[in-house]
């Protein structure tokens, strides 16, 4: 089979001695496990000497611990890429993305089951993939380098074919494009970009993109947002670190702004999470390691909860909300940890009791829970 290296990663880290794991890791391989019930959070190393998914198994506390690493077979860009969304699981929780942000690739792996299994990697289409966004048997990445996105189809085994046609342009040259997601239906793409302070919606015809329609944004620097099941998203500003919340028309594609520029009332809010329901949301606010909340009401407007400080030195980098929403986990390169937060019923946060140091390098990114 050209180009596909077939890894397995098998074990359960809970019934094997410390002798059994040594004997494992003799053979080149690595365990895989997770309790049953407990969460599974990926993220990747986007290092330059070659890239690594990384992955973290909750303990009955909470809290986090690296369980292994395993090659994706690409090059990291070893620096931030501005970016939400560098990681991404598909429907069904069977299949994993990840991003090679320097040698032009994305990388698929086969999840769940105590078992990670990679699959192969694809060229994204373009330069500098930062972007994963995937809608049942498809996936689309914006490629930051060359200020574009691609289509893909994702085969029964996992593996990428390029759609013909679907590679689209963003507004402009070198506009620092963030994040691309879906619309809930599936009918639209849209992407944020930094530099030119524009949101760009792409209609899908017959799964295939369309010409971009751009609209400015409320507030300067839109980056990292979440789409709910209405189709409202929640975008952060960094430029005034606030947070928009807009109506997407399935219709036509446009944008209608419901709250504008709500602010933090901290630095640099990057990065959007949401709980699965629609009634909170996250920044990640990277200028001053802390976390915000928001309510939303029924008609998508905001309201600041307020900011939970994360630790000395954090420099928060991503977000992910578990799909039970009992769970908000913030990537902090700064510090080298994943820290896991409680959602509360009432949207505020509650630090978990411990957070293992993961030795994380500055340059991770993207985060995904399972």
């Amino acid at each position: 089979m050209d180009h596909i290296s077939l890894i397995r990663y098998r074990a359960s880290a809970f019934r094997l001695a410390l002798s059994g794991i040594a004997a494992v890791a003799a053979m080149g391989m690595q365990p895989a496990s997770a309790e049953s019930g407990t969460l599974t959070v990926y993220t990747e190393s986007n290092a330059a000497a070659g890239n690594q998914l990384l992955v973290f198994a909750q303990g009955e506390d909470g809290s986090l611990a690296l369980k292994f690493a395993i090659p994706t077979h690409g090059i990291g860009s070893g620096g931030g890429l501005s970016n939400e969304g560098a990681v991404a699981i598909a429907p069904g929780g069977s299949l994993l993305f990840a991003v090679n942000a320097a040698s032009n690739s994305i990388s698929a792996f086969r999840i769940g089951g105590g078992t990670v299994e990679f699959l192969a990697t694809a060229p994204s289409g373009g330069l500098t993939p930062v972007s994963l966004a995937v809608y049942d048997d498809l996936l689309y990445v914006l490629n930051q380098g060359s200020d574009s996105i691609t289509g893909f189809r994702i085969q029964d085994d996992g593996h990428l074919q390029a759609l013909p046609g679907s590679a689209q342009k963003l507004s402009g040259a070198a506009v620092g494009g963030a994040q691309l997601s879906f619309s809930r239906g599936g009918d639209f793409l849209v992407a944020t970009e930094k530099l030119g302070s524009q949101i760009g919606v792409f209609a899908l015809v017959d799964d295939i993109a369309q010409p971009g329609q751009f609209q400015q944004s409320y507030g300067p620097v839109p980056f990292g947002f979440a789409v709910d099941r209405r189709d409202r998203l929640v975008v952060s500003e960094a430029g005034g670190s606030a947070v928009t919340s807009y109506d997407l028309d399935t219709d036509t594609g446009g944008l209608s702004v419901i709250s504008g520029s709500v602010p933090t009332h901290q630095a640099a809010a990057c990065w959007v999470a949401e709980t699965p329901n629609g009634h909170f949301a996250f920044t990640g606010n990277a200028g001053s390691g802390s976390v915000s909340a928001f309510s939303i009401d029924h008609a998508g407007r905001l309201a600041e909860l307020g900011s939970t400080q994360i630790s000395a030195g954090a420099h928060t980098t991503d977000l992910a909300v578990s799909a039970n929403g009992r769970y908000l986990f913030a990537l902090d390169a700064g510090i080298g940890t994943i820290n896991g937060f409680r959602i509360g019923a009432d949207g505020h946060l509650e630090a978990l009791p411990a957070t293992s140091p993961s030795n994380l390098l500055a340059a991770a990114t993207g985060l995904a829970v399972q």
